[in-house]
């Protein structure tokens, strides 16, 4: 693989970099880290090459002293962080097949790693392999991956689960005390394979939210096209306006702002991509509004009110020219429920 390649979403050298930010460190030294690649970051199509990544990666390790980053930051990685894809992997039948369904959304994100579902007679694996050397860091991007994974697995199941086991393809590191504060199973090192070792019990035990009418609709939106083509640039637009949804999402000149431009040039920079911001504000409300309905008995009018709507009356318009359906109706659907007959005389 060409390492120079522009493969990788902002989004996750943001993820690291906020590592940093949140310990304190000043400005100066987030900038050493940043160094040239902030352009790139700020760049229409905000995509990065695994080589500017592992430079970033490099300069957060030298300068500033967390050497458990790639813990910290896999911990902050959890998945209603992930969008489409977190709704898709928790509306599975089975944990297995969330675990295949997150297995194919990191290795479209981040194709240096490969994401295996490697199922045995007496145990299923998660494993992890590189598909282009990253050494000296490969215990940083296994740490992300496997904390993350770890989380989401007890999201998913219960705090009680546990996997058998988790193996990592190199030796412990010297910070290696600090694994077993993120991770209650038991670890070994030096493996021939890195992997999350699960019992067939566990990888076969059913999800709470599963939803067949859900998960499929959240695949068609992850996987097919033309909606996987989405440039970085509306993959961190999208990130702030998720973290930020209470009714009051940011005016698009306010955005700008926040992503270091202007108004004219973001909107020139989402039509060149096929997009405006309306459209992407859009997508964000139909995701939210989704994954409320799917996963949670708040009201139609409460979820208006977060989404900014003035109405419920407004928000079940939007709603039914995103979906073709209004917000009961499609309620109704995922229970698996007949719709109501509404007579049009």
């Amino acid at each position: 693989m060409n390492l120079n390649v522009l493969t990788i979403p902002a989004d996750f050298t943001h993820a690291y970099m906020s590592v940093f930010k949140n310990a304190g460190y000043s400005d100066d030294i987030l900038q050493v880290i940043w160094d040239g690649e902030l352009e790139k970051i700020m760049d229409r199509n905000a995509m990065m090459s695994t080589a500017d990544l592992l430079r970033v990666v490099d300069r957060g390790y030298r300068f500033g002293n967390i050497p458990h980053v790639g813990l910290v930051m896999g911990n902050q990685l959890n998945l209603t962080a992930h969008g489409m894809a977190g709704i898709a992997a928790m509306t599975q039948s089975v944990y297995i097949d969330a675990l295949r369904i997150a297995s194919r959304v990191c290795d479209a994100m981040f194709p240096a790693l490969h994401l295996e579902v490697v199922e045995g007679e007496q145990d299923v694996r998660l494993v992890l392999t590189e598909t282009t050397p990253l050494k000296p860091y490969s215990h940083f991007f296994a740490e992300v991956v496997f904390v993350s994974f770890y989380n989401i697995l007890h999201y998913l199941l219960g705090e009680g689960e546990e996997p058998l086991r988790i193996k990592f393809a190199y030796a412990e590191p010297a910070h290696g005390n600090v694994y077993r504060r993120y991770f209650r199973c038991p670890l070994k090192f030096g493996a021939k394979q890195s992997a999350i070792v699960l019992s067939r019990q566990t990888a076969s035990r059913p999800l709470a939210l599963a939803n067949k009418n859900m998960a499929q609709f959240a695949e068609n939106q992850i996987f097919s096209a033309p909606q996987t083509v989405t440039t970085a640039l509306q993959q961190q637009l999208r990130k702030i306006l998720r973290q930020r949804y209470s009714g009051d999402f940011p005016s698009l000149e306010k955005m700008a702002h926040m992503l270091g431009t202007s108004g004219r040039t973001l909107r020139r920079q989402l039509k060149l991509d096929g997009t405006s911001y309306q459209n992407e504000l859009d997508e964000v409300r139909k995701e939210i509004a989704i994954n409320h309905l799917a996963s949670s008995d708040i009201s139609i009018t409460d979820i208006a009110n977060m989404l900014g709507f003035n109405d419920s009356a407004a928000f079940s318009r939007a709603f039914k020219k995103w979906t073709d359906l209004s917000p009961s109706q499609y309620r109704l659907q995922l229970a698996g429920k007949e719709l109501p007959i509404v007579d049009t005389n």
